[in-house]
């Protein structure tokens, strides 16, 4: 029971360091310019790495479909 309790008050520290939680600046993505070649392939290349997430089929559906969608909008505001 003794050499229980020393392996495991071995792993354990009584004390315990506390910090506070820091405010973290937060950035909206940057507009994709779709009437652009290079707004066209940073939507390519962001709907692919999307994809590479591994999401269940389900989710890349919507993903494709979302990322379709944008292209759709983004084109026909030209």
């Amino acid at each position: 029971m003794d050499a229980q309790r020393s392996i495991i008050e071995r792993d354990y520290q009584k004390r315990r360091e506390s910090r506070l939680g820091e405010d973290l600046p937060k950035r909206p993505p940057s507009e994709i310019d779709l009437t652009t070649q290079e707004g066209r392939d940073k939507l390519r290349e962001d709907l692919l790495r999307a994809l590479e997430e591994g999401y269940a089929k389900d989710y890349e559906v919507l993903i494709r479909k979302y990322f379709e969608a944008l292209q759709r909008e983004k084109v026909g505001q030209k």
